[in-house]
Parts: C-alpha cells; structure tokens; sequence
C-alpha cells in the first residue's frame, strides 16, 4: 500500500521526521504499515508489551499517564511528524504512558525488528533518534522545574514550546496549529482552567498573543519569552 504524501506545512520544526536524511525517511515509508485511528481512538495503553513505534504522519495524539491513579495526567501532545512508543520498541518493557487520538489520525506502524534493522542499516538515524529521545526528556525535565513559577510564566513558556514545534508562519504571526483546548493546557502546565484563563487574558492584554476557538496566535515572540522569563 503505497504512503500518504507528507501534509504539506505541519511538521513540527521538533519533530523526529523533518530532521532525518531524506534516505533514511524513505526507507522507514518502505518498513512501515499504514494504519489510520479515528479521534479518541487509543494507539497504546500504559502497562502493555506491545513492541511497535508510531510515526505520525498526520492528525494530533495526547499522552497520558496514570500511574496507579484515579484521573491520568495529561504528559505531552505530539503530531505529525513525531514518534509515540519508541521506548518500548526499543527495550521492550511496558508502555509507561497511554496515547489516544485527539483528531484522525495517520501513522506509520513500524515494527520492533524492523525499527531495529533500520537503525543499524542507517546509523546516522539512530543518533537523529537518540537526540529527538534527549529532546523529549528535556522538555519534561524543563516544566517539572518550572512547576512553582507563576502561572502566567508557565503558560507563556508553553506556548513559547509549542510555537517553537508546531507553529506555522503566517501573516500576522506564529499560529500554534496543535489543537489544544484551555483545560488541557491546563493540564499541561498544572494549574486550573480557571487560572490559565486569566494567564491568557494577562497574555492577549500584554499584546504576545490573540486567541481563538482552539487558536492561538503569538504576536510578539519576544514579549512572550520575556513574559515566561525566558528571554536571553
């Protein structure tokens, strides 16, 4: 079955794929199997063996993780262009996190031999592998120590993030194209709706950002890095 054609302006700039070799991208189109899910469909489940990674080729996915609680927290989103399940294809322990689909959703299913075999064939993709692996794992370790900050700073360095991954260059401004509702970026940075509500409101009134139904829009990036305490 022939691969989708790559969707035109929505690759994440951090995503794994735009930063392979052009060979190594279509050996991996010829190693892995078109599978499609619709919007809450769930990809992988925490806790299971399976031995498969997901390159997603188009459509948004929410990793969550439970832990042994009641509610899952909601970890990351990731789109096209990025690799969910990597770690357990690779050691194959249990998944640590569960992936649902957030909108439709096509990946390539790349088995754990294959995925192995590729890596050895195409060394040069596996260190592009291991620094999108070290990427994830800094982004994690960043908001965990910015867990105390304001809200506001908190927001806007997510914002500064996701603009920075999934932002599109358009005429008047970066949008996010990530489809994030205000309570999962809620989630994301661990406050309630109702405080990221008013950190938005302090952000559109500042001028670093104008706001949508699931839009958003950075008008002033410098002003959102000095609002996250970021700017260098």
């Amino acid at each position: 079955m022939s691969q989708p054609e790559w969707p035109a302006g929505r690759r994440g700039a951090g995503a794994l794929l735009p930063r392979l070799p052009a060979a190594a991208v279509a050996e991996l189109r010829g190693i892995g199997r078109r599978v499609t899910f619709r919007p809450g469909a769930v990809l992988l489940t925490e806790g299971e063996r399976s031995r498969h990674a997901l390159l997603l080729w188009a459509g948004w996915v929410k990793v969550m993780a439970a832990r042994g609680r009641p509610q899952p927290t909601l970890l990351a989103l990731r789109g096209p262009g990025d690799m969910v399940g990597e770690l357990g294809a690779l050691d194959g322990r249990p998944r640590t996190a569960s992936v649902l689909a957030v909108s439709p959703v096509t990946a390539l299913r790349v088995a754990e031999n294959d995925l192995h075999g590729w890596l050895r064939r195409a060394p040069e993709a596996g260190l592009v592998l291991h620094q999108y692996m070290s990427s994830k794992l800094r982004e994690a370790t960043h908001f965990r120590l910015r867990a105390t900050d304001p809200v506001e700073m908190r927001t806007a360095g997510l914002l500064r993030s996701l603009s920075g991954a999934y932002g599109s260059e358009e005429a008047g401004g970066t949008v996010i194209t990530a489809p994030l509702t205000q309570q999962e970026i809620a989630a994301l940075v661990g406050a309630s709706r109702a405080q990221v509500q008013r950190a938005l409101a302090a952000l559109r009134g500042a001028g670093a950002i104008s706001t949508g139904y699931r839009s958003i829009v950075i008008l002033d990036g410098h002003g959102l890095a000095r609002l996250a305490g970021e700017a260098g």
